[in-house]
């Protein structure tokens, strides 16, 4: 069965640093890049430990940027892979109810679903990792977008970049390692952790 996890991400809530150097590379160092935490899981999964799982998220723009580093794991499955969504909520308008269009991957069962009040969210970013082929959708919400697949060239761990499209005039970053082996545990029943564990 398919599972989705969904993230809204307000990106004009970041700090800008124009001095600092992020790196993609699927991880994270916080000693020289000023990534601000955005939330930390305080729940464990019923998804699989260490096989779909948030941990934690951070964010930081960086010279006009939006910069996100997501702790856990993504499951490899086969042609009906788990799925990651974040929404971003980067300029005025867009939606607070989901109009479900443009519909990429299945998600046009989303529509009328209601984000938390003051999120609007613009762009949709969908992440999937398939075994050996990790894709990415981009989509502005109540218009089209853009499909990019096997961004890590028959792996599904990596960096890379995407092309361009219709919605994303520069390529889109990507980066995955699934190296997360702590992290929350599973549980059949979900039970709340502290929130030091989730990193």
């Amino acid at each position: 069965m398919r599972r989705s996890i969904c993230l809204p991400i307000v990106a004009a809530g970041l700090s800008s640093f124009s001095f600092a150097q992020v790196t993609v590379n699927g991880t994270m160092d916080r000693t020289t890049e000023p990534y601000l935490r955005l939330a930390t899981q305080t729940v464990e999964t019923q998804y699989g430990d260490n096989l779909n799982e948030l941990n934690g998220i951070y964010g930081v723009m960086d010279s006009g940027t939006l910069y996100l580093s997501i702790t856990g794991n993504l499951q490899a499955s086969g042609s009906n892979p788990n799925q990651l969504h974040i929404f971003i909520d980067s300029k005025v308008g867009g939606e607070s109810t989901l109009s479900g269009s443009p519909g990429a991957a299945g998600t046009g069962g989303m529509a009328g679903c209601i984000f938390d009040s003051g999120i609007a969210a613009d762009f949709h970013l969908i992440l999937r990792r398939e075994s050996n082929n990790f894709q990415v959708d981009f989509a502005e919400l109540g218009g089209s977008g853009d499909y990019y697949g096997n961004i890590f060239s028959g792996a599904d761990t990596g960096s890379a970049t995407t092309g361009t499209g219709s919605i994303n005039a520069t390529g889109i970053q990507v980066a995955y390692d699934d190296s997360n082996v702590s992290g929350v545990g599973g549980a059949r029943t979900p039970r709340p952790i502290r929130p030091r564990r989730a990193r």
